[in-house]
């Protein structure tokens, strides 16, 4: 689960184009990503987007987390949006 807050969507956008791609050759489905508004029902949640993937194990998404190709995408991202990133296991 990852939650950010975009402070140069241009640089973010282009991070997310070569991540897809990343993501899917290590069995990666995205499941929700927020684009528009969102209100929280509860408690405070300190980004305005939300994006959560499965992967098929911990294994799978770490694998994802230490290939050079993720590494040297993850830079735009780093330097265009404040974020973090999570991996939950066992949600169903």
């Amino acid at each position: 689960m990852g939650q950010r807050d975009n402070h140069h969507s241009e640089r973010y956008w282009s991070h997310l184009a070569g991540l897809m791609p990343v993501s899917e050759s290590h069995g990666s489905k995205i499941h929700a990503t927020t684009s528009g508004e969102r209100s929280m029902a509860e408690g405070m949640c300190a980004y305005r987007k939300i994006v959560m993937a499965q992967f098929a194990d911990r294994a799978a998404a770490e694998s994802r987390l230490a290939v050079s190709e993720y590494n040297v995408l993850s830079a735009p991202r780093q330097s265009a949006a404040h974020s973090d990133l999570a991996i939950v296991d066992g949600i169903v």
